[in-house]
Protein backbone atom coordinates (compact mmCIF):
# COMPACT_ATOMS: atom_id res chain seq x y z
CA UNK A 1 0.00 0.00 0.00
CA UNK A 2 2.43 2.68 -1.11
CA UNK A 3 1.51 6.28 -0.42
CA UNK A 4 2.47 8.85 -3.07
CA UNK A 5 2.79 12.53 -2.18
CA UNK A 6 3.29 14.60 -5.31
CA UNK A 7 3.61 18.35 -5.28
CA UNK A 8 4.17 20.49 -8.37
CA UNK A 9 3.93 24.14 -9.29
CA UNK A 10 2.56 23.14 -12.70
CA UNK A 11 -1.16 23.56 -13.36
CA UNK A 12 -2.70 20.20 -14.29
CA UNK A 13 -5.98 20.64 -16.15
CA UNK A 14 -7.31 17.12 -15.51
CA UNK A 15 -5.98 15.83 -12.17
CA UNK A 16 -8.17 12.71 -12.26
CA UNK A 17 -6.72 11.49 -15.54
CA UNK A 18 -3.21 12.46 -14.45
CA UNK A 19 -3.48 10.40 -11.24
CA UNK A 20 -5.04 7.45 -13.10
CA UNK A 21 -2.06 7.42 -15.47
CA UNK A 22 0.42 7.81 -12.59
CA UNK A 23 -1.33 4.96 -10.75
CA UNK A 24 -0.93 2.71 -13.77
CA UNK A 25 2.76 3.66 -14.01
CA UNK A 26 3.16 2.90 -10.28
CA UNK A 27 1.40 -0.46 -10.60
CA UNK A 28 3.76 -1.47 -13.40
CA UNK A 29 6.84 -0.17 -11.56
CA UNK A 30 5.97 -1.96 -8.30
CA UNK A 31 4.28 -5.06 -9.72
CA UNK A 32 1.11 -4.49 -7.70
CA UNK A 33 -2.51 -3.76 -8.65
CA UNK A 34 -3.57 -0.12 -9.01
CA UNK A 35 -5.95 -0.55 -6.05
CA UNK A 36 -2.95 -0.84 -3.68
CA UNK A 37 -1.79 2.75 -4.31
CA UNK A 38 -2.77 5.94 -2.49
CA UNK A 39 -2.17 9.47 -3.77
CA UNK A 40 -2.01 12.96 -2.32
CA UNK A 41 -1.62 15.19 -5.37
CA UNK A 42 -1.03 18.92 -5.10
CA UNK A 43 -0.93 20.60 -8.52
CA UNK A 44 -0.43 24.34 -9.00
CA UNK A 45 1.23 24.50 -5.59
CA UNK A 46 3.86 27.02 -4.58
CA UNK A 47 7.15 25.18 -4.94
CA UNK A 48 10.74 26.33 -4.83
CA UNK A 49 13.43 23.89 -5.89
CA UNK A 50 17.11 24.78 -5.60
CA UNK A 51 16.19 28.42 -5.04
CA UNK A 52 14.03 28.68 -8.17
CA UNK A 53 10.27 28.73 -8.67
CA UNK A 54 10.58 27.53 -12.28
CA UNK A 55 8.35 24.50 -13.06
CA UNK A 56 9.28 21.58 -10.80
CA UNK A 57 7.92 18.64 -8.85
CA UNK A 58 8.71 16.65 -5.71
CA UNK A 59 7.54 13.09 -5.14
CA UNK A 60 7.71 11.15 -1.87
CA UNK A 61 6.82 7.47 -1.88
CA UNK A 62 6.16 5.87 1.51
CA UNK A 63 6.01 2.09 1.51
CA UNK A 64 5.80 -0.75 4.02
CA UNK A 65 7.97 -2.81 1.70
CA UNK A 66 11.68 -2.15 1.71
CA UNK A 67 13.21 -1.81 -1.73
CA UNK A 68 16.69 -2.27 -3.08
CA UNK A 69 18.83 0.36 -4.76
CA UNK A 70 18.25 -1.42 -8.07
CA UNK A 71 14.47 -1.27 -7.62
CA UNK A 72 14.64 2.41 -6.65
CA UNK A 73 16.90 3.21 -9.62
CA UNK A 74 14.47 1.55 -12.04
CA UNK A 75 11.46 3.20 -10.44
CA UNK A 76 13.18 6.59 -10.36
CA UNK A 77 13.85 6.36 -14.09
CA UNK A 78 10.24 5.42 -14.80
CA UNK A 79 8.71 8.13 -12.56
CA UNK A 80 11.08 10.84 -13.81
CA UNK A 81 10.27 9.99 -17.42
CA UNK A 82 6.53 10.01 -16.73
CA UNK A 83 6.53 13.24 -14.71
CA UNK A 84 8.88 15.08 -17.05
CA UNK A 85 6.72 14.18 -20.03
CA UNK A 86 3.30 14.76 -18.44
CA UNK A 87 4.23 17.96 -16.59
CA UNK A 88 6.60 19.35 -19.22
CA UNK A 89 9.34 19.78 -16.63
CA UNK A 90 13.05 19.08 -17.26
CA UNK A 91 14.46 16.00 -15.53
CA UNK A 92 16.69 18.12 -13.29
CA UNK A 93 13.65 19.89 -11.81
CA UNK A 94 12.24 16.92 -9.92
CA UNK A 95 13.18 14.95 -6.83
CA UNK A 96 11.97 11.61 -5.49
CA UNK A 97 12.27 10.40 -1.91
CA UNK A 98 11.75 6.67 -1.30
CA UNK A 99 10.80 6.09 2.33
CA UNK A 100 10.43 2.75 4.09
CA UNK A 101 7.78 2.92 6.81
CA UNK A 102 7.53 -0.01 9.24
CA UNK A 103 4.07 -1.56 9.60
CA UNK A 104 4.14 -0.45 13.24
CA UNK A 105 4.05 3.15 11.99
CA UNK A 106 1.01 3.02 9.68
CA UNK A 107 -2.55 2.58 10.90
CA UNK A 108 -5.92 1.95 9.30
CA UNK A 109 -9.29 1.01 10.80
CA UNK A 110 -8.07 2.01 14.26
CA UNK A 111 -5.04 -0.30 14.40
CA UNK A 112 -1.52 -0.48 13.05
CA UNK A 113 -0.92 -2.51 9.94
CA UNK A 114 1.39 -4.74 12.01
CA UNK A 115 -1.46 -5.58 14.40
CA UNK A 116 -3.94 -6.19 11.58
CA UNK A 117 -1.49 -8.48 9.80
CA UNK A 118 -0.78 -10.42 13.01
CA UNK A 119 -4.53 -10.88 13.51
CA UNK A 120 -4.99 -12.04 9.89
CA UNK A 121 -7.15 -9.03 9.05
CA UNK A 122 -4.89 -7.78 6.25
Amino acid sequence: MPFFYLSTNVDVTDPGTFIAELAQTAAEAHGQPVAKFNFDFRPNNFLSLNGSTEPAWMLRIDSIRESTQEQNDARAARYCEFLSKKLGVPLNRGYITFTYVPTTHIAVNGATVAKLVSEGKL
